[in-house]
């Protein structure tokens, strides 16, 4: 995944420096500029946040998907132009390894979680189009699909919905209403 955000930073340089040379337009600049700063950005935070989480970043997820769709647009007003102006095969190479990093960042980390991480309820360990689409719930309907199910083939529950931290909180609330109950109904004495 480094390397494939390192290539698409280096794209970006190699987009950037031709931009520089040919055009003086001040906003294209530093609308390259920025995109240079977004992929440098973009290939730090993908190298801190895969080794420190255990979902797939959302941020870069997000990130990824909307800019993708704006290269769409891009290219569709580019094909509409034509005729106007020359293509380059630089964005579309650009745009090709950013959709490559995006179906990367969206994939699930199982495969690397270290031990007490491994164990966790697999919507935990979902990202954002894991649980946005329920795609965490797939491979247990499939193995359900596949054979008669049984206790061990059940995932665990994710850490949220623990029975003894609802049991607890349950209990507390139960205690704190009993003794509210009991200091109204004891009757007061007057001296």
């Amino acid at each position: 995944m480094q390397f494939v955000s390192a290539s698409l930073f280096s794209l970006e340089i190699g987009y950037f420096v031709p931009t520089i040379i040919t055009t003086s337009s001040a906003t294209l600049l530093a609308s390259r500029l920025l995109y240079l700063a977004a992929y440098a950005a973009l290939c730090l935070l993908s190298v801190l946040e895969h080794g420190r989480s255990i979902t797939p970043s959302t941020f870069l997820i997000m990130y990824l998907v909307f800019s993708s769709f704006a290269d769409v647009i891009q290219f569709a007003l580019l094909y509409v132009a034509m005729n106007l102006c020359s293509f380059s095969a630089l964005p579309v190479a650009i745009f090709i390894v950013r959709l490559t990093l995006l179906v990367l960042e969206a994939q699930n980390k199982t495969s690397i979680l270290r031990e007490p991480y491994v164990n966790l309820a697999p919507e935990e360990k979902a990202g954002f189009f894991g649980t946005t689409f329920f795609w965490w719930v797939n491979s247990f309907i499939t193995l359900g699909y596949s054979k008669i199910l049984s206790i061990t083939d059940i995932p665990p529950l994710p850490s949220y919905l623990n029975t003894m931290k609802m049991r607890d909180a349950m209990q507390t609330t139960w205690n704190k209403r009993s003794t509210l109950l009991a200091t109204a109904l004891v009757p007061h004495i007057v001296p």
